[in-house]
């Protein structure tokens, strides 16, 4: 089989996708075309393969036929309307096959090429293509991921997503003013699916591009004002991928605030930060609670003394959280506290003015945990862990409320509780006396 007979069947074996209207009924032709289509592809590669030294002309004609032989594998990648186990079969073995024959060590490298940067690629010397197919196959789909096409497409959408988590730092720079627009237009669609996909993609991209290049034509800016709008939402699996993908790009576009060398002003991690506790106040669905929680800690982390900016609303929340069981896993609380830990290693000055709140509480949670049998053990450390801390904070005052009220505890559990909390303590009495600088309260 020539080249131009592969392209016609390829044409044919996608041509229900091109055409599709929203009803799934319509891809049922579509896998027994493809199998008929990936089949003679194969056949072909195979050819190929038995041929000891490929001559320049087929080179060339294989050349022109890879963009579209892997844009129609990877429509037939994962399970989808228009996929079938045997098209999906025959699709992975027609990318393993041609692999083989073009001599590159992994799809990636097929896809991408050889970049001076990737040490493990740059000395393949033996492979037919060396530059990759990603520009031309993205330069194929563009017109199937216009405003007013992509969701007339949903194949192309598949092939994009596939192609785009294969490409990775360093390849996807070169590539960024070409995916750029397709992941704007999924985050921004009304579908929770779709702007969950979107999410990915942009997370994708934010991990695998350099800051400068995010800056340099303001995609990173973009990125942000969408992202932020979506913290408005409240569907808690949009919230998962959202709260990682929002962190890790204020990461590329902020300055550290670890960083002490020039005044660290408030900046978009306050404006985050603040909207989740605020979005917090007012929750009482306890599956969103629990996603608010989770990216708590590793926000106030990441902010380091500059979260102390927020502490008055912070403890109010905490408080909040930490008086409601919402499973039996206590997943919401242990972030809860988790939070309150960072808080403390990071903003120990101000714990002593928020001293009475922390106590109260976390005395209160003490009490709840030894009333409920059914808890395990991990929140119980937790809360020991959290004590002690917030003893080194006060100056080793905790120590000795604990030791004046343990005498006045008739509950056996919890008196039990309180010596082994306080057992823990002593040894940072040497806190009243200096013997520990302030960076290693956490011991």
């Amino acid at each position: 089989m020539d080249g131009v007979e592969i392209r016609k069947s390829f044409c044919n074996s996608v041509k229900s996708l091109e055409e599709y209207d929203g009803c799934a009924a319509e891809f049922q032709r579509v896998p027994s075309r493809a199998v008929v289509t990936l089949d003679r592809i194969k056949n072909y590669l195979e050819f190929l393969r038995r041929t000891e030294k490929i001559s320049d002309e087929d080179k060339e004609q294989l050349k022109q036929l890879c963009p579209d032989i892997i844009r129609c594998c990877a429509e037939h990648s994962d399970p989808l309307p228009w996929t079938s186990s045997e098209s999906r079969l025959k699709a992975d073995d027609v990318l393993n096959v041609l692999c083989e024959v073009t001599n590159s060590p992994t799809l990636v490298y097929l896809l991408c090429g050889s970049h001076p940067l990737d040490i493990s690629t740059c000395d393949l010397k033996q492979t037919l293509f060396t530059k990759g197919f990603v520009k031309q196959i993205l330069d194929c789909l563009q017109p199937c991921l216009t405003d007013s096409s992509w969701k007339q497409n949903p194949a192309a959408c598949h092939v994009f997503t596939w192609l785009l988590f294969k490409i990775k730092h360093p390849h996807l720079c070169k590539h960024l003013h070409h995916v750029f627009p397709t992941t704007v237009l999924l985050l921004q669609d009304y579908n929770i699916d779709n702007k969950i996909k979107g999410i990915k993609c942009a997370h994708h991209v934010i991990s695998n591009v350099t800051s400068t290049e995010l800056e340099l034509q303001g995609h990173g800016c973009v990125y942000y004002d969408i992202l932020y709008k979506q913290l408005y939402d409240y569907d808690t699996d949009l919230l998962e991928q959202v709260y990682p993908c929002i962190l890790s790009l204020l990461k590329s576009l902020e300055r550290s605030p670890h960083k002490a060398d020039t005044p660290r002003k408030a900046n978009r991690y306050d404006s985050v930060l603040h909207h989740i506790l605020t979005n917090m106040e007012a929750e009482d669905k306890l599956s969103v609670r629990r996603v608010h929680s989770s990216i708590l800690p590793q926000l106030i982390q990441t902010m380091g003394v500059t979260s102390t900016r927020h502490f008055k609303k912070l403890f109010m929340v905490i408080v909040s959280y930490l008086e409601v069981r919402t499973d039996s896993q206590e997943v919401t609380r242990l972030n809860i506290l988790e939070a309150l830990k960072q808080a403390m290693i990071y903003g120990w000055p101000r714990i002593p003015s928020h001293g009475e709140t922390v106590m109260k509480c976390l005395l209160r949670l003490l009490y709840d945990i030894i009333n409920q049998p059914e808890v395990g053990t991990e929140i119980l450390t937790k809360t020991t862990e959290c004590l002690v801390l917030f003893n080194n904070c006060c100056d080793n005052t905790v120590r000795d409320v604990l030791v004046n009220l343990i005498p006045d505890v008739t509950i056996i559990t919890l008196k039990h509780a309180l010596s082994d909390i306080v057992g823990a303590m002593p040894a940072v009495a040497a806190l009243k006396q200096g013997g520990l600088p302030p960076g290693d309260i956490s011991k």
